[in-house]
């Protein structure tokens, strides 16, 4: 016996989809402002655990020398 569970594909096809498309610039444009911004925290992140590091080491160095 076949059962047709074909639900998720119908509201696929009759809402999601045309949703999905008429917005789709928007989309596209949102991810690429999050993944701008993603990368601008990254770098940001990097930058300030680069700084931490290089205390931690000038530290590390005077006490050795001490």
């Amino acid at each position: 016996m076949v059962f047709g569970f074909q639900g998720a594909g119908h509201m696929y096809d009759g809402f999601l989809h045309p949703q999905v498309a008429w917005h789709e610039a928007d989309i596209d444009r949102g991810l690429l402002e999050l993944r701008a911004r993603a990368r601008d925290v990254t770098a940001a992140q990097l930058k300030a655990a680069a700084a931490i590091g290089q205390v931690w080491l000038v530290e590390a160095a005077r006490c050795a020398s001490s």
